[in-house]
């Protein structure tokens, strides 16, 4: 029967065994071993004088009291950090889809240099300009009616941050924008997929938007801030409520993202807020009266509705203290339904419209190379519908003839791809100004802002419009203090043949009933483009009168000309 053991000699057994020193013949490394009683003994020394004093006194005072039990405070764990699993998957697909990304905007950079910048494009230039030079609220600008502030403007603005004012700003904004959306699309295509079906989805979005139709279709989509760049807080809203977990700060999120994109374009009202009401509501009809289901089962559903509604407040209250802070002013929308005369013209212009975003408006073209490769984009439109049913087209086995269909965009991208750049419109009217020292005048809406900017600010030209025999200021994408006489000087201004369908643009008569007998007339000729520039020795902005918009349709009255020309091409 062995003896219980104690704490102690469990400690003792517990010990792993000595070391045992080097065997015969090896050498002792290091320094020489002291033997443990040395140490010991010089411990005892010092420390037997105190321990003894310590028990005498204790010996000959009262017998120490019981030590009462410390309480041990619960011990308050610290959540802890999780670390991000890095899984190998997910940084690969990182990487895949950063370079999808920087291929779309190296290609889609040379497709976008393709197409001419207009005056709409140098004008967010400029505005652009003004806010990276202390003017963050454009304080004076009457804009049109839409701002692009907080998205196309701001991206302007980091781009000239690098690259300084020049029109190429325009064609990067642009190419950088359409691969986003690109890349959103795929995004949000894809879902919650995985596997091959995910690869579906995706090459479909993306195939679908891979070509843009040369000409008007290039410069729709990457020439200008034409309500492209407005789809991208759309985009992802969608993708927030598609990915995101069902907490409260999703609809947070979904508001903000929202408001953005009504501050920049009111079309987001109808290409945004009102699907994610539409949604929010028939989630909540399906819910409550055909499941049965208790109001806080589905309160996400009507947070989002709410989240949705309250962004069409926040932004006509951000655009109302821009306003009220001395901010820009937007021009607003005529509520106002097409009439009967113009109902199939209007149909006419939606449908080659709608052709034109998916690159298939064949209409008009001869018949050949481009017709067909724009004949083959209509793929494209049917199979938008079926973006989401990847899985039923791998099924069916149609991947064999989307190859195809994207072997043809390929060839539409690649011809877009070896077009020469486009050349300036108006450098060449801006270099000649400047070597006969007219750097401050005046001119139509078209031919304004686009010199001011080919020429970076060594000549500038303000828009004007004409008002029956009076020439007046535009009221479109204009600066106030730019018609000012006591700070500005303007003594010319460039007479172009009228836009067709617009009576509003300066004529020889106008400008003489306006300003007088001219002083010198110089008539220019550059690139199929005939000018004339009318030269006073006086400031021709002391008799410009403000202008300002034609009044609105009526049903019995003639229809007004349009504010502003469409630009060249449409």
């Amino acid at each position: 029967m062995t003896a219980k053991q104690t704490p102690a000699r469990r400690r003792l057994a517990r010990r792993p065994p000595a070391r045992r020193g080097p065997g015969p013949g090896r050498p002792r490394v290091g320094a020489p071993r002291i033997p443990v009683s040395v140490p010991a003994a010089t411990i005892l020394a010092f420390s037997a004088p105190g321990l003894l004093l310590r028990r005498a006194r204790q010996a000959g005072s009262e017998p120490p009291r019981p030590r009462r039990p410390r309480k041990r405070l619960p011990r308050i764990r610290r959540p802890g950090i999780r670390r991000p699993r890095i899984r190998p998957a997910a940084i690969a697909a990182g990487l895949l889809w950063a370079v999808t990304g920087v291929t779309l905007f190296a290609v889609y950079l040379h497709v976008a240099r393709t197409a001419a910048v207009t005056s709409d494009g140098a004008s967010n230039v400029l505005q652009a300009w003004d806010m990276l030079h202390g003017n963050p609220l454009l304080r004076g600008w009457q804009l049109s009616d839409v701002s692009f502030y907080p998205t196309e403007l701001a991206e302007y603005m980091l781009i000239e941050g690098l690259r300084g004012l020049s029109p190429d700003v325009v064609h990067v904004a642009g190419a950088m924008t359409y691969s986003l959306l690109a890349l959103l699309a795929a995004l949000l295509a894809k879902g919650r997929a995985t596997g091959r079906e995910a690869i579906v989805r995706c090459v479909l979005a993306i195939g679908i938007m891979l070509a843009p139709q040369p000409g008007t279709g290039i410069y729709v989509l990457m020439g200008s801030p034409d309500h492209i760049g407005s789809t991208v807080p759309v985009l992802l809203t969608f993708l927030l409520v598609d990915r995101a977990p069902r907490r409260w700060y999703t609809p947070i999120g979904a508001c903000l993202l929202l408001t953005v994109g009504l501050v920049a374009d009111g079309i987001v009202l109808f290409t945004g807020i009102l699907p994610v009401l539409a949604v929010a509501a028939l989630r909540t009809y399906l819910a409550r009266f055909r499941h049965r289901r208790r109001w806080r089962d589905f309160r996400f559903d009507l947070a989002l509705g709410g989240a949705a509604a309250a962004a069409i407040w926040l932004a006509r209250t951000a655009l109302a203290m821009i306003a009220g802070n001395g901010g820009f002013r937007l021009w607003p929308v005529a509520p106002t339904l097409v009439s009967s005369a113009d109902l199939a013209r209007s149909v006419t212009v939606t449908g080659r419209g709608f052709l034109l975003l998916f690159g298939a408006n064949f209409l008009g073209d001869r018949v050949g190379l481009v017709a067909a490769l724009a004949f083959a984009h209509l793929a494209g439109l049917a199979l938008a519908a079926w973006a989401t049913l990847a899985g039923r087209l791998t099924r069916t086995r149609l991947l064999p003839a989307l190859a195809v269909v994207l072997a043809g965009y390929l060839v539409s991208l690649g011809r877009d791809v070896i077009q020469p750049p486009a050349q300036p419109p108006s450098a060449e009217l801006g270099d000649w100004l400047a070597a006969h020292h007219l750097v401050y005048g005046l001119a139509g809406y078209w031919d304004a802002n686009i010199t001011t900017l080919d020429t970076r600010g060594r000549v500038a030209l303000r828009p004007v419009l004409a008002h029956d025999t009076q020439i007046t200021s535009d009221y479109w994408e204009v600066r106030s203090d730019w018609f000012n006489p006591a700070t500005s000087y303007a003594n010319f201004i460039v007479l172009v043949p009228s836009p067709p369908g617009f009576n509003r643009y300066p004529t020889v008569a106008s400008v003489r009933h306006t300003f007088g007998q001219p002083f010198r007339i110089y008539y220019l000729n550059v690139h199929l483009k005939n000018y004339t520039i009318v030269v006073w020795n006086k400031n021709l902005l002391a008799d410009l009168v403000r202008g300002g918009p034609l009044p609105p349709r009526t049903r019995s009255g003639p229809t007004p000309a349009r504010p502003l020309p469409a630009p060249p091409g449409e």
